[in-house]
């Protein structure tokens, strides 16, 4: 993918203009990176080749577009190449909201607006592409980058978040604005971050739509065609960029609603199947073979073994802005020989979070708030209870309590405590109340409890974007992820996500004639639990010695004594601390290099 780096200083304020100057020389003087824009107070540089798709240069110098942006002409889609300046300021006036109003993809824009002497940086609201803001340090300098690395060389480093680690430790899913280090933030999806003259500040312009009561009753079939007509509309989009695709292909719903709407929008797909040897449970490959085989794709199995992936390699990853359960792909060496940077990556990553594969019972409240008839209320509790085998009185009960009684955040608060109650329950406590302040989360704890679960799960996506080998390699394409999808799916109320007693019914029926009828009616997943386990294992030994003595256990985040607690086995209990450690190796291995820098630089 392109990588940008930018700086914002005081316009008129001459050292913070050299020191600018000074690191975009640093920064250009590595090669294969341009000025793509140079106006008061701020510079932008971007790479100059990659396979990725073509950066959008706004006119008048109005700043740049990275990733694929689409409009929706009518009822098509259409991929937006030259935005007229008007449009333009329409987006930088409204904060992004103008933008996320007509346009969606996975871009990420850095608007100027010279009238109101500001820098805006926009990331779309499904965070496809990952976004940085440093603050000014004595420098006079603010800097914006989407990869640490680039920046790390000659950026003077803050001092751990601790507290953040911490709440890694304990979740490594978290989403928020802070990162590994303090001075450091992330813009989140769907947040506009303004570097203004004289200071920052940030807002959301997209949030996830508030569901539409009146589709209570609306028919399934109705739904359905209403549904699978947004995939199909957002998979022809995203073949308009004329890329090749590789397709994880699980043979499972959703991977194998991607590949039905993405083989009807047209392309060049082949698709890959991952499967571990010896563990029958994850192994997939004959249902995505029969998948694959309906729609007439190449299939590509690409077989695992633990000994395979060797987590030594996981010192040499990319240095992030704060650490990531995404960094242990970069122990895998399966893609290497299907890497290409110029195609892009597809999958049905997201589907779970999109079509609502979560607690049903939950959903019984937000039917409570809207004020069903109470026969209706007790139809869905029983498909609720299908879905979950369970009593259908658990699902009453939740209807009861958290529909008319208490405020939705307890419901929420309990599950995310439970969670995370591994690592402690300071640690436990504080992830749950990071999620809950969530704005996304906030807002829908008003509507209820499903509501609040399925603005969690939508900011979940956020994590699939963590910095990656795959990301790396290829172009992001997140196709049932995409923005229209997701706000069609918002609109829905929740408790219709199972109708039948099934989970992800509406997907479900939506592709019904164009799947293999045991990919319809497949419920489960592969399990590969046993397969990371050995994986764990066989890593065993780096595993341990890495965690006795090291980074975590000398700032008092990580109790050693844990790992004799528990059998060798049990070693993938450690996975977070694994990459937490590791990230604070590189962290402090930077600072000491920036360290003897100053000295020969005083000297």
């Amino acid at each position: 993918m392109h990588r940008l780096v930018g700086f914002r200083w005081r316009p008129g304020h001459f050292e913070g203009r050299k020191a600018a100057e000074a690191y975009a020389a640093r920064v250009l003087g590595r090669g294969n990176w341009r000025q793509v824009v140079s106006t008061r107070g701020f510079l932008l540089l971007a790479t100059e080749t990659s396979g990725d798709v073509e950066p959008l240069v706004l006119p008048n110098s109005m700043g740049l577009v990275v990733g694929a942006l689409f409009t929706s002409e009518g009822s098509d889609d259409a991929r937006v190449l030259e935005p007229d300046p008007q449009t333009c300021r329409a987006w930088a006036e409204t904060q992004g909201a103008s933008l996320a109003k007509t346009c969606w993809g996975g871009y990420l824009a850095i608007l100027v607006d010279n009238a109101r002497e500001r820098i805006l940086i926009i990331r779309d609201p499904m965070g496809a592409r990952p976004c940085f803001a440093r603050e000014e340090q004595g420098d006079g300098v603010r800097i914006l980058f989407t990869d640490f690395e680039d920046v790390a060389e000659w950026s003077p480093l803050r001092s751990v978040d601790e507290e953040f680690v911490r709440l890694f430790l304990a979740q490594p899913r978290i989403v928020n604005e802070r990162t590994g280090l303090r001075g450091v933030r992330e813009i989140l999806a769907g947040e506009c971050y303004t570097l203004g003259a004289e200071g920052d500040c940030a807002s959301l312009f997209w949030r996830p739509p508030a569901r539409r009561v009146e589709l209570a009753a609306a028919k399934t079939e109705d739904l359905a065609r209403d549904l699978r007509s947004h995939v199909l509309g957002a998979c022809c989009a995203w073949a308009l960029l004329n890329r090749p695709a590789l397709h994880r292909l699980s043979g499972g719903l959703d991977s194998s609603i991607a590949l039905a709407a993405l083989s009807q929008a047209g392309g060049d797909i082949v698709c890959v199947n991952e499967w571990p040897r010896g563990y029958a449970e994850g192994d997939e490959r004959q249902a995505a073979r029969a998948v694959a085989s309906k729609f007439g794709a190449k299939l590509v199995e690409l077989e695992y073994e633990p000994r395979e992936i060797d987590y030594r390699k996981l010192m040499e990853a990319p240095l992030s802005a704060k650490p990531s359960i995404a960094t242990l792909s970069f122990a895998d060496p399966h893609f290497h020989d299907l890497a290409d940077a110029g195609s892009l990556l597809t999958s049905g990553q997201g589907g779970d979070q999109v079509f609502y594969r979560s607690r049903a019972a939950c959903t019984i409240a937000d039917a409570v708030r809207d004020r069903l008839n109470p026969a209706t209320v007790i139809s869905l509790a029983l498909d609720a209870a299908r879905v979950s085998r369970r009593s259908i009185w658990p699902g009453l009960a939740i209807g009861a309590q958290y529909g008319l009684l208490r405020s939705p955040r307890a419901y929420l608060r309990n599950l995310l405590m439970d969670a995370a109650r591994e690592s402690g329950p300071h640690a436990a406590m504080g992830a749950a109340d990071a999620a809950l302040e969530d704005p996304w989360v906030k807002d829908a704890l008003a509507r209820g409890p499903g509501e609040a679960m399925r603005a969690l799960l939508i900011s979940d996506l956020q994590y699939y974007h963590g910095p990656s080998l795959l990301s790396r390699s290829f172009i992001p394409a997140p196709v049932i992820t995409s923005q229209p999808i997701v706000e069609f799916c918002c609109s829905i109320p929740t408790y219709r996500s199972y109708d039948g007693g099934r989970d992800r019914a509406l997907a479900r029926l939506a592709f019904a004639d164009d799947l293999p009828a045991s990919s319809v009616a497949r419920q489960r997943k592969g399990d590969t639990t046993r397969f990371f386990g050995a994986v764990a294992a066989a890593n065993g030994d780096f595993i341990i010695d890495a965690l006795k003595g090291g980074e975590l256990v000398q700032r008092g985040l990580f109790d050693a004594a844990r790992l004799d607690a528990k059998p060798r086995r049990a070693v993938l209990d450690f996975s977070n601390e694994l990459v937490a450690e590791l990230w604070l190796r590189q962290i402090k291995a930077r600072h000491a290099e920036q360290g003897e820098t100053q000295e020969i630089a005083s000297a």
